[in-house]
């Protein structure tokens, strides 16, 4: 045959989107949305295992882009391209069971006092403790993938948790959970508070970052405009007999033997958690909850003066934000105090206390309350003052650029 020819062949196939999807060649598809990639490789899955295929995105100078690939494949490519050119993020699937991870940062300047390896050691500590206290699995220093990108500005660590038998986490939502589980169980919770922005206090411990098809920087990747490489720390015991098996440790949903059956660990979110979820979108994906005052201080401010009636100053008494996959906050619900003026009924409940929701999308509040004669009734929306569209805009802008773990 043809050397020509040949070659003219098999480059053809190799770049046949049926080839690919029946098997013949290796998937490696490029696309500019990260759906219509969802939905090529769940074409995939289909006719075939894919266990060995899966979805990245990557940071171009005009746009991200997304690349459903075979893991081996990938890996090739991935080593002959230039580090400074590795803007590369494993896409967290959907559904797709996990391995337990942490994305654990702050910023030196606003922590000058702050011990950020003391603060990962111990947190490892805990991480053992709840692992064999729900599961009955014994966690080794051994099992813990320990990755950093620390600069002089910010401490940066990735901790990814692999145990003896494989046993990973059923989807990253529940593994999630058990991160918000592990929080809660600690005797002194402020142990991992740190100053962030405005000198607000928040853990070092990135709650954000257990979200549907939620994007995580890959091992030897820097973020785009930062030439800070993602890497193996000094203290990482992570056990691998080559360069390509440790970087296979640190994929997050790890390529799978299609004759293995890992063990799926299981850790549901809570009943009240779900039912809050369904209260206020059919999009949202976690939540966040306070007392007093919530981040968002314009409009802690307005729902405070609709809860004066007759003299009577209302409080906050909690707050949750619910955010929907991509960490975008939807609602904020503040439950009051002090005030139970209901508009239904144009008087103050006897015992049920009233809330307000706030509408990100649609830049609203109403209000609602617990009284069961109440339960359906929504007051007409309020439009929000200035003040809180810029605090929603400023935190819809945030998390745009912080999806990226």
């Amino acid at each position: 045959m043809n050397n020509a020819f040949e070659s003219e062949f098999q480059y053809r196939v190799q770049n046949s989107i049926d080839c690919q999807i029946e098997g013949t060649a290796k998937p490696n598809k490029v696309f500019a949305l990260q759906q219509p990639a969802i939905d090529f490789l769940r074409e995939i899955q289909t006719r075939r295992s894919a266990h060995n295929i899966k979805l990245f995105s990557f940071e171009t100078k005009t746009s991200r882009k997304f690349l459903v690939s075979d893991i081996d494949l990938f890996y090739d490519l991935y080593m002959q391209t230039s580090p400074t050119q590795r803007h590369v993020y494993e896409i967290i699937q959907e559904n797709c069971p996990c391995r337990l991870y942490f994305d654990l940062e702050f910023k030196t300047k606003w922590n000058p006092t702050v011990d950020g390896d003391a603060l990962v050691s111990h947190l490892k500590h805990l991480v053992t403790l709840q692992f064999y206290r729900k599961y009955g699995i014994q966690i080794f220093p051994t099992d813990f993938v320990d990755l950093e990108s620390t600069a002089t500005d910010k401490f940066s660590r990735h901790l990814i948790v692999i145990p003896p038998n494989g046993e990973l986490f059923i989807n990253n939502i529940e593994a999630g959970q058990f991160v918000k589980e592990l929080m809660d169980d600690i005797m002194e919770p402020d142990i991992f508070e740190v100053t962030g922005k405005d000198q607000a206090l928040q853990c070092f411990i990135d709650k954000g970052v257990y979200t549907r098809n939620r994007a995580f920087r890959c091992y030897l990747s820097s973020k785009f405009h930062s030439d800070r490489l993602l890497q193996r720390h000094p203290n990482c015991a992570t056990l691998a007999g080559s360069e390509k098996e440790f970087f296979m440790k640190t994929m997050i949903c790890p390529r799978v033997n299609e004759n293995s059956h890992p063990l799926l660990l299981r850790c549901p979110v809570s009943e009240t958690n779900s039912v809050l979820r369904r209260a206020t979108s059919t999009v949202s994906t976690s939540i966040s909850t306070g007392y007093l005052s919530s981040p968002f201080e314009a409009i802690d401010e307005f729902v405070l003066s609709l809860a004066t009636q007759d003299g009577v100053q209302g409080c906050i008494r909690t707050w949750q934000l619910a955010h929907d996959e991509t960490d975008q906050p939807q609602f904020l619900t503040y439950h009051m105090v002090q005030n139970r003026y209901c508009r239904n009924v144009g008087r103050a409940h006897k015992s049920n206390n009233i809330m307000y929701i706030v509408d990100f999308c649609k830049r609203i509040v109403y209000q609602k309350c617990h009284d069961p004669d109440c339960s359906d009734y929504k007051s007409p929306p309020i439009q929000l003052p200035s003040s809180c569209i810029l605090q929603i805009d400023e935190a819809k802008q945030n998390a745009n650029e912080e999806h990226t773990g």
